[in-house]
């Protein structure tokens, strides 16, 4: 789990990966080579033309944003198991406290009068304010256990709900780091293909007209990333290299 994974993503989101000069080369040969025999052919009825180039670098994304996405779920799995156990313990917490305010309701602060003046047997001659006194006392001392433990168990309730936030904002940032290192990866793809599709076209019969469809052919985000904030993603489909 990085230290720090809301810091990284913001870094990551002002970065770009680094562009080889030995990748360049190979990209500008390979759309060359493509562009000289002619292919992909200016396709008739099709809204896009992808070549295995695009394939490559599609499955290459694939591959990369599912191998992020399983590091993902083996960093997060402690802190989701952790937030359904605060999750069941926010629940008793919660009806603790419940059942607290229930007994409190059903005793009042001042007891009745015919228990206020109640006299025991040695308080015959003693002043009727001081017996008031003595039972308001005794009154309380039932009801303090009562107050405290309704505010202990919603001072824990309080806790609880606190940690559990913090848990999801770090399951949120993991999330987002994730996120970031794939885009990242994407751009990256695309700017390799448009390497790629510039030498390409320069060397096309048809290069103007491929110039649009070759870039609907760009790798796209795989369809299976979720936004931060979404439930725990399933496991990932298993990359299919191209052919």
């Amino acid at each position: 789990m990085p230290k720090n994974p809301e810091r990284e993503s913001e870094k990551l989101r002002k970065r770009a990966l680094r562009y080889s000069l030995v990748a360049r080369l190979a990209d500008r040969r390979a759309g060359r080579q493509d562009g000289k025999s002619g292919f992909p052919a200016l396709p008739a009825d099709s809204e896009f033309a992808a070549t295995p180039y695009h394939g490559v670098r599609q499955h290459h994304l694939n591959v990369f944003a599912a191998r992020e996405l399983l590091r993902q779920e083996e960093d997060i799995q402690p802190l989701v198991r952790r937030r359904e156990e605060l999750e069941g313990e926010i629940a008793g917490a919660e009806e603790e406290a419940a059942d607290a305010r229930t007994k409190l309701a059903a005793m009042p602060a001042v007891p009745a009068e015919a228990e206020l003046i109640r006299r025991n047997a040695v308080e015959s001659g003693v002043d009727d304010q001081l017996v008031r006194t003595r039972r308001q006392r005794e009154h309380d001392r039932r009801l303090n256990p009562l107050v405290q433990a309704e505010q202990r168990a919603a001072e824990q309730t309080r806790a609880l709900h606190v940690e559990l936030a913090r848990l999801q904002g770090a399951i949120v940032a993991r999330k987002r780091l994730t996120l970031a290192r794939i885009q990242l990866h994407h751009e990256h793809a695309q700017r390799r293909c448009r390497t790629y599709e510039r030498h390409l076209v320069r060397r096309h019969p048809d290069g103007g007209a491929l110039i649009p469809l070759l870039e609907l052919a760009r790798p796209r985000l795989p369809g299976w990333i979720h936004e931060p904030d979404a439930p725990i993603a399933p496991a990932p489909p298993e990359p299919v290299a191209p052919r």
